[in-house]
């Protein structure tokens, strides 16, 4: 069974309302953009494929991004008790040298107090971590200084822990919010171009459990607020204004959104979802190995493509941007049913067929494949598929990363009638008819004589015509054409018409 909260999972593990989305500035019941309670089959790639990265029970070697891989398993629903007893086991023995050893011992403690207490780490552990953090709080309510990444994280940890230390943590870190200058809301170096986006959803995961208090609730309204305006129309995000929109910084976006019920996590998480590795059937890739990795950004994704593999000097970048961005998947809009329509009625064999692919999120790989067709794509939109050039039912399948649907196209190829009159003689002015068997069951036709179209229809259930036509005055050999629906079918025979 996943650990699995309805509001503040990443926060603080807690049920109940969420806070309610920005602008709105009151807190209440819980808005309808939680993750899901069955995990979107991205997360559930991602996890995966992460998994297969651990050695020792850790990602690279590294406990602060197996951390955030722990996190983002809890945030998306895709934790397992075995899973986290694997990566927990790989924290534990090396968690000491990480704080000691890192640039800031304090974050690092505060980190690891709040990911002990929430992914079930050594009681005594979490404890000690706590108390850690309770000791370096300052008077003001500060940590390292105010630093923000510090804070969050000691807000997150003290809070969790219902320390008697939180609320002046909690106030030290709304202090250090932008009230005025260009980026009102946020947090990071400056208020004035010196903005940082992680560190501005950093600091609304941590106060988003304060969901009674009329502070934190402003506070986060208006970093959500902000948040929303830096967001490319697209759902993406980067680090800070200068560094590209990139998986990392948008699934933490996601995250943050998520947490507090606002609908555009959603957003963040399909373009999350875009950056990741797909296996689909049909569309065979010599990157299907390493299916739910998700790519730091575009340039990532490209290079692999190029590559034909993940190489290995960017494999750390590959693991650190899947565990920090697959928090953001469990806040992807409900799973896609794709649909693949084409033509209902009978198209021409040997030529290029548009259909239409609908029901993907924007961009969401899928593959087309079918009568020697196998094309990736992503979704929604209209393409082209060459058909085979014999005549027969060409089934078109669409695939994406958890379901497939199928169409049925139905080509005609060349073909030759050999069409026969009831009477070789017709007097003038009489009538003839012309019989055609050979057809295709409702295929449209048309019978051409002395030069013009005497009579159209469709054939039998079949494949037959029976049409007759006045032959009008003129005596001699006639020739009657009966053409199918394409020009390529068709076929030809002559009478005579006497006085």
């Amino acid at each position: 069974m996943s650990i699995r909260t309805s509001a503040h999972r990443a926060a603080a593990l807690l049920a109940g309302g969420a806070l309610v989305a920005s602008g709105l500035g009151l807190a209440g019941p819980a808005p309808a953009a939680h993750a899901a309670d069955t995990p979107a089959p991205e997360a559930t790639a991602t996890a995966t494929w992460l998994d297969g990265q651990l050695v020792d029970g850790l990602l690279s070697g590294d406990v602060s991004r197996t951390m955030d891989f722990g996190l983002s398993l809890l945030a998306s629903g895709t934790d397992t008790p075995e899973l986290l007893t694997k990566i927990n086991a790989g924290i534990d023995a090396k968690v000491d040298d990480y704080i000691s050893g890192a640039f800031s011992p304090n974050a690092s403690n505060a980190k690891a107090a709040y990911y002990y207490q929430l992914a079930g780490g050594d009681p005594t552990k979490a404890a000690a971590f706590v108390d850690e953090v309770e000791a370096d709080v300052d008077d003001s309510g500060q940590i390292d200084g105010g630093t923000v990444y510090s804070q969050a994280w000691a807000v997150l940890a003290l809070q969790l822990a219902g320390s008697g230390e939180t609320q002046a943590a909690r106030d030290a870190l709304i202090a250090t919010q932008c009230t005025t200058g260009e980026d009102v809301g946020s947090w990071g170096y400056s208020c004035d171009g010196g903005a940082d986006y992680d560190y501005t959803a950093y600091a609304v995961l941590a106060l988003l459990p304060f969901d009674t208090d009329t502070d934190a609730i402003a506070a986060a309204d208006s970093a959500i607020a902000w948040l929303k305006s830096e967001t490319a129309a697209d759902g993406g995000i980067g680090e800070t204004m200068w560094t590209p929109n990139n998986t990392n910084s948008t699934g933490l976006l996601a995250w943050a959104l998520g947490e507090a019920g606002d609908p555009a996590a959603a957003k963040s998480a399909a373009w999350v979802a875009r950056h990741q590795l797909v296996k689909l059937t049909g569309c065979t890739s010599a990157l299907d190995p390493e299916a739910g990795a998700i790519g730091y950004d575009a340039t990532a994704i490209s290079n692999a493509r190029s590559d034909g593999e993940i190489a290995a000097p960017d494999r750390s970048q590959w693991t650190l941007a899947s565990a920090q961005a697959l928090a953001g998947l469990g806040y992807l809009s409900a799973p896609a049913v794709g649909k693949v329509t084409a033509p209902t009625g009978y198209v021409q064999a040997g030529t290029n067929v548009t259909v239409k692919v609908s029901g993907l999120r924007a961009g969401q790989p899928g593959c087309l494949a079918g009568f020697g067709n196998a094309k990736p794509i992503a979704g929604p939109l209209t393409t082209t598929v060459k058909l085979p050039a014999t005549t027969g039912n060409r089934v078109l399948a669409l695939r994406w990363i958890d379901g497939s649907t199928t169409t049925t196209i139905k080509a005609l190829g060349t073909k030759t009638f050999s069409p026969r009159v009831t009477s070789a003689r017709v007097r003038r002015g009489g009538l003839q008819t012309v019989l055609v068997s050979g057809l295709a069951a409702g295929e449209r036709f048309s019978v051409r004589y002395a030069g013009r179209v005497v009579r159209t229809g469709t054939a039998t259930s079949a494949g037959g015509v029976r049409a007759s036509f006045r032959v009008g005055q003129s005596t001699g050999a006639k020739g009657v054409v009966v053409l199918g629906q394409f020009s390529n079918r068709r076929g030809s025979t002559a009478f005579r018409v006497v006085r």
